[in-house]
């Protein structure tokens, strides 16, 4: 059966799961997951998927107010296209039922190294039921666009999110 599990500092698994998150996302990208970890973050949350007793994924949420943010989500890539990924949106959903899921995806790009694997993402997100937002920016040298899942959510709301943890409100 699928499910989740909060992941702190004494995870049961936290070797599986920095092992995937230091596989599934560039070095660019990776943040220290200490502070995470440590509940320092406000508003953060880091889960890891399991099929029964097999580790299947990972997501690292931030919420402010009504937006939660999926800042890292991951499947192990030997388990990947079994619909786990789906599983764990529908289980993101259902924990934070009343709130704006975001997630911030590579812009479609032909020239990309990557064209397919960008492409595949947008499809996976919008197949579990996002959609495309105005919202885009640049970070790490790559071009990003915000996809929402619920309400739209404005630029404004953006940067109101982010605010609240540049500005240190979101530090414990």
């Amino acid at each position: 059966m699928f499910h989740y599990e909060k992941v702190t500092s004494d995870f049961k698994d936290l070797k599986s799961f920095k092992k995937l998150y230091h596989s599934a996302f560039p070095a660019c990208e990776r943040r220290s997951l200490s502070p995470l970890l440590a509940g320092e973050v406000d508003g953060s949350d880091m889960f890891a998927f399991y099929d029964d007793d097999v580790f299947c994924g990972l997501a690292c949420l931030l919420t402010v107010g009504s937006i939660t943010h999926i800042i890292y989500i991951a499947i192990c890539e030997e388990l990947r296209s079994r619909h786990y990924g789906s599983a764990a949106i529908t289980e993101i959903r259902c924990m934070y039922p009343q709130n704006t899921i975001i997630a911030d995806l590579e812009a479609d790009n032909e020239t990309a190294k990557n064209h397919e694997q960008r492409q595949s993402r947008i499809r996976f997100y919008k197949n579990n039921g996002f959609e495309k937002t105005s919202i885009a920016y640049r970070w790490c040298h790559e071009n990003y666009v915000i996809y929402a899942l619920g309400e739209m959510i404005t630029e404004n709301e953006f940067d109101n999110f982010w605010k609240y943890y540049y500005d240190g409100k979101g530090q414990n």
